[in-house]
């Protein structure tokens, strides 16, 4: 809705106000445009303002311009934005170029059959669910094309690390892999997580965590082997210091996952070296399809589904349903029933 006008001006175009010195028409896209000055007659008034709807075009990349701009996008976590920003690269090539009422159903339903994952097409209709959800609540647009269409199901990931899987790529990891590794595999941690931890987060009674994607705060209490990796850390700190004080480069990280620069890896960057730690254990010729394959991600699962507690609570999950579904992948063991056996009669 505009703003209010006076009841003697309710013969104009909406959203058409009296200016200082000029009609002028605000989109519902933002702005100002100023149609011709107040001398004008009703019927050059019309036609002006007919002339400007022409040549206004408000985009769907428009539109998501707005929406990444919001507070709403902003109040997300890291994990989600950047999710969110993937997906949109993904779109704007294929309807960033249509006006809002021009996506439609259909077109939806073409776009997700057509991609190639998934459970990438599931994530981009989300996201154009959210951009236009905050764009009818805002006037910029009237519907929502991806209601009615559905998702594709999706297989949850079960992949287990073994022992032998996890100490065969430990072994041929630099140390700070391995440190990532131990820190994700002990504290059933997320990799962006594991990536922002501060020296800071080293508290007196554990590590200080709180998961990127759910917000949710925890403190991974001291273990020996915990208490062990993050020794390995310091050293390695003290060592990367030393090198770089020596090129005349005096920086002190305050990550405890740490780039050579001393600065934090980056998403691409900390990727780029698993990948090559998974060639060099399954050759230069493997990919992501081959069996023995896993991402850092799994090592959570693997930590979850190994932990003999209260695998929920430990997960940082607010839904059982959830964690039990994507995390806890073990088999549970439970005795076989062993009634004894009764004697038949002849």
């Amino acid at each position: 809705m505009g703003r209010k006008r006076k009841p003697s001006d309710a013969w104009m175009p909406e959203r058409v106000y009296r200016g200082r010195s000029a009609y002028e028409w605000k989109p519902r896209g933002g702005g100002t445009i100023r149609l011709g000055p107040l001398t004008m007659s009703r019927a050059e008034l019309f036609a002006a303002y007919e002339k400007a709807q022409h040549d206004e075009v408000f985009t769907l990349s428009d539109l998501a311009t707005k929406y990444f701009r919001s507070h709403q996008y902003h109040d997300l976590s890291p994990v989600t934005r950047k999710d969110y920003s993937d997906a949109w690269k993904q779109l704007e090539p294929a309807m960033g170029e249509a006006k809002p009422h021009e996506v439609t159903q259909v077109l939806v339903r073409e776009y997700m059959d057509a991609r190639s994952s998934k459970t990438r097409a599931n994530r981009e209709r989300s996201l154009l669910r959210t951009i236009f959800k905050w764009g009818i609540e805002r006037g910029y647009a009237e519907k929502d094309p991806t209601e009615g269409v559905r998702t594709f199901k999706e297989a949850a990931r079960t992949r287990y690390v073994s022992d032998e899987e996890y100490d065969a790529v430990y072994k041929l990891a630099p140390p700070t892999v391995q440190i990532a590794m131990e820190i994700a595999y002990l504290c059933a941690a997320r990799e962006a997580d594991v990536l922002r931890l501060k020296w800071s987060d080293v508290r007196e009674n554990g590590i200080f965590i709180r998961q990127g994607k759910t917000n949710k705060a925890q403190v991974k209490l001291w273990t020996k082997r915990l208490r062990d990796v993050i020794d390995q850390a310091r050293a390695l700190r003290k060592e990367a210091e030393a090198a770089r004080e020596a090129k005349g480069k005096v920086v002190t990280s305050i990550y405890v996952i740490q780039a050579r620069s001393g600065q934090k890896y980056t998403e691409s960057g900390f990727k780029a070296v698993w990948r090559k730690v998974l060639l060099k254990w399954l050759g230069e010729d493997a990919d992501t399809n081959h069996p023995q394959w896993f991402t850092f991600h799994d090592l959570k699962r693997k930590s979850i589904s190994e932990y003999s507690g209260d695998k929920q609570r430990f997960s940082g999950h607010s839904s059982r349903r959830v964690m039990e579904r994507h995390y806890n992948v073990i088999p549970d063991e439970v005795k076989a029933h062993d009634p004894a056996k009764k004697t038949r009669k002849a």
